[in-house]
């Protein structure tokens, strides 16, 4: 166990004993809203959803899940609705011993859930009071009617079979015509309104303003309700106010410091400002919530990489691939690190393994070059200048930039027009020129819409 020690848990997904086994989003619902309470608590490490909720269905020993996760307890247990009654049964069991520390069960009815919630987060708190500090936060009271279909609505956005983001959206709003005081069912529906305009199955920019209506109403209703917070972040973002967005996700981040959502988000804003020790600094913080989680390994290899610190990336993209398996991904991670060591054949080796296509053909490009092999690179190199469009006209340039040819590389990163400036300045080909004379006023002819360091 972590620095953390005694104070960490994951809290598993319950299981539905309902009847007809067609409860499955009210248990895992009721264990989400547990688990989001838990996380309220000061000084208390709680797994994430997603990698605590991946053992569903598996029949796994307590212990070895707590070892995956890296927590000292872990809260199992199970709901079965029926009609307007619901049982609930709760088990919090120390991983080292595999001990039963505390249970119980709940017989009440429906519009009783809240209670058995926060009576079994303050057992929790309760068992390990004497290394946490404070007391239990309590969930909000809102119509349970409500409350129930804001739940199948996030089991559907998390399923995301076919078909599930629209049913989603539909919910959240049934949920908020019989409760419009509801804060998560304003923040799910801005969410899903965004998702549904990005995909084209409304119109966009109606889709983007229903988006931020949502969001808006609910700060209004919930000011300090963390995840609206990045919503809005996220929503400022596409209207272009670099300010605004980053002061919605620096609340969010002073709402809920351990939310890997809020830490990703500032992962991502510190890369494009350039402050690579942060970026690193904020994905081992949410890895350390969401052990089980291949994205934050994975966008930190990623950013690793752009900075040219090819050991460390290494080791992130090790364990992005142990988490995930995505071969193809780890390749082109691993062909950039070889690149950036100077070891082109191995880079050309694993090449060998993908598809050549795009951002290959560049790693290709700069492997071949490296390996002696002018005449090869040269040919890749005339092929890109005739492609007309902005990824090749930067791919030509990130290739005269790993030769070390400045002009030549800034006259054709220039041709890129429309890329974010941070695709461009921080890629790990380009950023070979930093020593150049030429790099701050290239980097300085960008339109940053935040403060930056190159």
């Amino acid at each position: 166990i972590d620095a953390y020690g005694e104070r960490s848990i994951a809290v598993l997904a319950f299981d539905d004993m309902s009847p007809d086994g067609d409860q499955e989003y009210m248990s895992d619902g009721i264990a989400e809203e547990i688990l989001n309470l838990l996380a309220k608590v000061p000084d208390l490490r709680v797994i994430s959803r997603s990698s605590a909720f991946s053992f569903k269905g598996k029949d796994l020993p307590i212990p070895e899940i707590a070892a995956q996760l890296n927590t000292a307890f872990v809260l199992e247990g199970s709901v079965r609705k029926a009609g307007n009654q619901i049982r609930i049964t709760a088990q919090l069991i120390e991983a080292g011993s595999d001990t039963h520390r505390w249970s119980e069960t709940y017989d009440r009815e429906l519009q009783n859930v809240f209670d058995i919630q926060d009576d079994i987060a303050a057992q929790v708190v309760e068992e390990l009071k004497s290394a946490l500090p404070g007391n239990t936060p309590k969930s909000a009271r809102v119509n349970e009617e409500a409350y129930e279909l804001v739940l199948q609505a996030r089991y559907l956005w998390n399923r995301r079979a076919e078909g599930d983001d629209e049913q989603a959206l539909e919910l959240y709003k049934q949920a908020i015509k019989i409760d419009p005081d509801y804060a998560p069912a304003w923040t799910g529906l801005s969410v899903a309104y965004a998702v549904a305009a990005q995909f084209g199955r409304i119109e966009k920019s109606e889709g983007m303003q229903k988006a931020r209506e949502a969001v808006d109403r609910a700060l209004e209703l919930a000011p300090e309700y963390s995840e609206a917070h990045v919503r809005l972040g996220q929503a400022l973002a596409r209207e272009r106010d670099a300010q605004g967005m980053l002061s919605s996700y620096q609340r969010a981040f002073e709402l809920d410091p351990n939310n890997p959502l809020v830490l990703g988000v500032l992962a991502q804003q510190a890369g494009k400002e350039g402050r690579i020790d942060k970026v690193a600094e904020l994905y081992d913080r949410a890895a350390v919530i969401d052990p089980l989680g291949a994205i934050w390994p994975g966008n930190k290899a990623s950013w690793l990489i752009r900075f040219r610190r090819a050991d460390e990336a290494e080791q992130a993209l090790q364990r992005f691939f142990e988490l995930n398996n995505k071969r193809r991904a780890y390749l082109e991670g691993m062909a950039d690190i070889h690149n950036i060591r100077g070891e082109y054949e191995d880079a050309l080796k694993v090449l060998s393994e993908v598809p050549i296509a795009e951002f290959n053909l560049v790693r290709q490009a700069v492997a071949l070059y490296g390996a002696g092999r002018i005449e090869e690179s040269n040919k890749i190199l005339e092929d890109m200048k005739t492609v007309p469009i902005k990824e090749a006209k930067m791919g030509v340039g990130l290739i005269y930039a790993a030769r070390g040819e400045a002009a030549l590389a800034y006259e054709w990163l220039n041709q890129a027009e429309g890329m974010l400036p941070w695709a461009i300045v921080y890629d790990a080909y380009a950023r070979v020129l930093t020593d150049d004379p030429g790099w701050k006023p290239f980097v300085d002819s960008f339109d940053w819409p935040w403060d930056y360091e190159y």
